[in-house]
């Protein structure tokens, strides 16, 4: 493993224990589509409602080693989108060099991009933020284009399934694929 990795991971166990003894630290209660049919409402940008709905991030997801000696997988945003030098970005391109073992530990810090949304997940009756895959963004952004409205607009918005499905052939996360669609009629 390489010293920036460990340092990463040593950071991120750091903070995990700062926020343990803090007491008070509130889980983030993401939307995670379950594998089947989900039923969203985009909303819109709370600030301005003519600004977009969504925001770009690049995320890099680090893996520590929790107390119970089980794994957690801990998102960082990439240093790069705040013009800054990124150690995660530095030590995968290191691995990929190192021939096939180096990159089977880069996969671990490889660079993934998700659209920030918040959504309103009507099968809990919570409205919860939502880290949507690029699939999923494409998919919301060419609706909107063939709607030709504003799928956030609290008014004459649209209510979508997102129907994830799993390939039980596949290991893990490589299996999963998502079909968005929207629901016929405008709602308020």
């Amino acid at each position: 493993m390489s010293k920036v990795v460990a340092k990463l991971k040593k950071e991120a166990q750091r903070l995990k224990e700062k926020a343990a003894e803090r007491g008070n630290f509130e889980k983030i209660d993401w939307f995670a589509p379950k594998v089947d049919v989900n039923l969203i409402r985009v909303l819109p940008n709370q600030k301005d409602a003519d600004e977009l709905f969504f925001k770009e991030v690049k995320i890099h997801y680090i893996k520590i080693t929790k107390d119970d000696g089980g794994v957690a997988t801990i998102p960082a945003r990439c240093l790069e989108e705040f013009e800054e030098k990124c150690p995660c970005c530095d030590a995968y391109s290191k691995l990929i060099k190192q021939g096939e073992k180096g990159k089977k530990k880069a996969n671990e810090l490889r660079l993934v991009t998700r659209y920030l949304y918040n959504v309103i997940n009507y099968s809990d009756k919570k409205i919860q933020p939502y880290a949507a895959p690029v699939t999923v963004h494409t998919a919301l952004m060419e609706w909107a284009e063939e709607l030709e409205s504003d799928i956030s607009d609290l008014e004459s918005g649209r209510d979508f399934k997102l129907i994830k499905k799993q390939d039980p052939r596949k290991p893990g996360n490589l299996g999963i694929t998502y079909v968005v669609k929207p629901l016929m009629k405008e709602t308020e």
